[in-house]
């Protein structure tokens, strides 16, 4: 599955491989992600956290070597938010190529 290379070698160059094709810096794509994180909206009770695991367990069942997974604690949308996002026109096609990785 990994051929010449241990699954941590082979999880670096995938990290590799998705900064370098979806940013321009590798640590542009950890730092948009905590971002969004900070960006958040927390409830008044709760510490806010932001994990991150990286797994070679194809979580999605995709066919991928390896699995980033984020958590937060955030509150999410709520019932309102919920309805307004139903009521907007689509999205515009996005002008970013499809990146699907498997095993090499």
């Amino acid at each position: 599955m990994f051929g010449d290379t241990t699954p941590k070698e082979h999880i670096e160059k995938i990290k590799k491989q998705v900064s370098d094709e979806l940013y321009s810096k590798d640590v542009r794509f950890l730092m948009d992600l905590i971002q969004n994180a900070e960006d958040n909206d927390y409830a008044p009770d709760v510490q806010p956290s932001l994990e991150f695991v990286f797994t070679t367990e194809d979580v999605a069942g995709v066919g991928a070597p390896a699995t980033l997974l984020v958590f937060n604690n955030e509150k999410g949308f709520q019932k309102q938010e919920r309805a307004n996002t139903r009521n907007r026109a689509p999205p515009p096609q996005s002008k970013k190529t499809k990146i699907i990785y498997g095993t090499a």
